[in-house]
C-alpha cells in the first residue's frame, strides 16, 4: 500500500513542502489521497502550475477551519460534479470555488459543496468538446 505522500507525488512536487506540510499529507487516509489524485490527474499532471499547486492549497487549508482531508474530499466532489456536467475547470479555479464555499458555509451552516454546485453552478468551467459536438 502506498502512503499518501507517495500517491500525491505522482502528480505534485513535494520538494517545496515544509516538514509540517509533509506531515499533514502523511496523516491523510490513502483512499482520500487516491480519489483526489484520480480527480485532478488530467489537469495537473503536465501543468507547469502543478509545481506549486499543492503548496498553495496547503497554505489555504492552513488559513481555514476545515482540515486537509475535507478540502480534498470537496475538490474531489467538484471534479465529479463537473464530469457529470461534461465540463472541466482548472485546478486553481476548483480550489478557489471550494474556498469560497467554505467561507460561505461559515455564514450559512448546512451548505455543503453539493448545495453550492446545485444552487450556483460553476461559472469558471467550460464544456468538454465531444465528437458529436464538433
Amino acid at each position: 500500500m502506498n502512503s499518501s505522500s507517495e500517491i500525491l507525488s505522482t502528480v505534485f512536487s513535494l520538494a517545496m513542502l515544509s516538514a509540517s506540510e509533509r506531515a499533514s499529507i502523511d496523516a491523510l487516509d490513502s483512499d482520500i489521497a487516491r480519489s483526489f489524485v484520480r480527480s485532478v490527474y488530467r489537469d495537473v499532471k503536465n501543468s507547469p502550475l502543478a509545481r506549486t499547486a499543492l503548496a498553495d492549497l496547503l497554505r489555504r487549508v492552513e488559513k481555514s477551519e476545515l482540515p486537509l482531508d475535507m478540502w480534498l474530499k470537496d475538490i474531489t466532489r467538484v471534479c465529479a460534479w463537473l464530469e457529470t456536467q461534461a465540463s472541466k475547470a482548472s485546478f486553481a479555479d476548483i480550489v478557489d470555488y471550494v474556498g469560497c464555499a467554505i467561507e460561505g458555509s461559515d455564514l450559512q451552516t448546512g451548505h455543503s459543496i453539493e448545495w453550492y454546485l446545485e444552487h450556483h453552478g460553476f461559472a469558471r468551467c467550460e464544456k468538454i468538446a465531444t465528437s458529436s459536438s464538433r
